[in-house]
């Protein structure tokens, strides 16, 4: 049994990976492949090298054994803790030692500075992550919430560009062939476009 990946290694230009200069005219573009690395760009909004306070790190275990508790996903709690520990990075940085001393005032403007960084569904996350850790920590402590009167952010959802007909009619076009690797190419392209999976998905799957 092999996966996608393995498929793909004897030929690291096939048109899928978007390394070929065919599939890039076919395209219609050349992307650089520095453009391609999301997670490498510098951020609007850097994160304050200073760690997060010992205060912030003993809430923030508090609300992740809270967590698992509630049986939520390994998932949800990684993105809470990346989302909760920034914030303590940057409360740290500002002075604010202990959650304690956040109050609504410095919670609405650290997010206004986000909000510039954070587009569409990403600033939302960084808002509920940052509303379930404060209702936690209210109940927990009983104390109320500097997030209980900071409205939910208006989410404005950015269209995904799509590829047109003609240049899905291209793509296919330079996989043409009876060869092994272009029917291979042909069938994972197909597959692409029909279930939209991403090619993380595509490259685990075993065939």
């Amino acid at each position: 049994m092999t996966t996608f990946a393995e498929h793909l290694a004897p030929s690291p230009d096939v048109c899928l990976a978007g390394k070929s200069p065919d599939f890039q005219v076919a395209v219609g573009t050349v992307v650089p492949a520095t453009a391609r690395v999301q997670r490498g760009r510098q951020p609007v909004i850097p994160t304050p090298p200073e760690d997060a306070s010992a205060a912030w790190a003993y809430a923030w275990r508090g609300f992740e054994l809270a967590m698992k508790l509630a049986k939520r996903s390994p998932c949800t709690i990684s993105n809470r803790r990346c989302n909760v520990l920034i914030t303590a990075r940057h409360a740290t940085a500002d002075g604010i030692n202990d959650p304690h001393q956040v109050d609504k005032t410095w919670l609405a403007d650290y997010l206004v500075r986000q909000q510039a960084d954070r587009k569409g569904i990403g600033f939302t996350s960084l808002y509920q992550d940052l509303r379930s850790f404060w209702v936690w920590r209210a109940d927990d402590q009983d104390q109320p919430s500097p997030m209980e009167k900071i409205a939910r952010p208006a989410t404005v959802v950015t269209p995904v560009p799509v590829l047109t007909r003609d240049q899905i009619e291209a793509i296919l076009k330079v996989c043409e062939g009876r060869g092994f690797e272009q029917l291979r190419n042909r069938a994972i392209v197909l597959l692409l476009f029909e279930s939209g999976m991403r090619r993380a998905e595509l490259a685990a799957l075993d065939v």
